[in-house]
């Protein structure tokens, strides 16, 4: 099991470094803590975790992959249809992907179809409460390397 810190306040970060094996931002935790996207980029750079972050086009691909480890980064994609070329040509080139905003089934089978490395697999944010059996049934059946990501846990009794 591998644990990821969903925070850019860079406190949390230094106070759970010790057990967590990643860090996953996106844009609404950054403009809440204030925080431009490349100077948290900048402050992730310095450590040898992995770092999740949101991207929306190639451009910022681009801009990352001159600036970072790349080996470090997993880009975050919306697993939605206008972005499936994008994730597309970020396995093309060999790059992490993590699918987000998945909030069913469909989805998730799209992301294994996509050979995303990770998908998000939400808990509050979707109604169906099954949606973790769902996701670890399809994967077996599929036979796919995709992790899943547990996120949007409010508490240690929805982890159990």
């Amino acid at each position: 099991m591998k644990y990821f810190l969903d925070s850019v306040n860079k406190e949390e970060i230094e106070e759970w470094l010790h057990v967590a094996d990643g860090v996953t931002s996106n844009p609404y935790l950054l403009r809440e803590e204030g925080i431009e996207y490349f100077k948290f980029l900048d402050y992730m750079n310095q450590h040898t975790i992995e770092s999740f972050v949101q991207i929306f086009n190639w451009e910022e691909i681009e801009i990352i992959r001159s600036k970072y480890r790349e080996q470090e980064i997993i880009y975050k994609i919306s697993m939605h249809p206008k972005y499936y070329s994008l994730i597309e040509r970020l396995k093309n080139n060999s790059l992490k992907v993590a699918a987000t905003t998945v909030y069913d089934i469909v989805q998730i089978n799209q992301a294994i179809e996509l050979e995303c490395d990770y998908t998000m697999v939400y808990h509050h944010k979707n109604e169906n409460k099954n949606l973790f059996d769902e996701a670890y049934n399809l994967k077996q059946k599929s036979n796919s390397n995709i992790k899943l990501v547990g996120a949007s846990l409010r508490g240690k009794d929805e982890i159990i």
